[in-house]
């Protein structure tokens, strides 16, 4: 038998109150209600998550090129190691190539590369 939904929220919900706090609580809470009003789409959940990943894998290493060479290769097959030149950008057309590119320009990617600097 699976437990109901609900079972252990208060639980769960402590530790993201303290990392979130509560306008980020209630900002999570908004999205949650927002995609649960949405029909379930697994090829838009995939690429989603694609799209995380890929911005989780660039903010950690910092490293543009890095990405493009791991998404060029992924998306092309590993003959596709070189990274092209900056004219040659707009000839990538893959969704995930220009989302990457696109985050790594963005104020959220250099707040985030400003967080992940700042000594814990």
């Amino acid at each position: 038998m699976l437990p109901h939904a609900t079972d252990g929220i208060a639980e769960r919900r402590q530790p993201l109150a303290k990392a979130l706090g509560s306008a980020g609580l209630a900002h999570l809470a908004r999205c949650a209600q927002e995609l649960g009003a949405q029909p379930l789409d697994p090829q838009r959940w995939l690429l989603w998550m694609e799209h995380s990943e890929d911005r989780v894998a660039l903010a950690l290493c910092d490293d543009i090129v890095a990405a493009l060479r791991a998404l060029i290769a992924e998306e092309s097959g590993p003959a596709a190691l070189s990274v092209p030149q900056p004219e040659q950008l707009s000839e990538l057309t893959g969704p995930r190539l220009r989302q990457i590119l696109a985050f790594a320009v963005s104020e959220e990617h250099l707040a985030l590369r400003e967080q992940l600097r700042e000594p814990r």
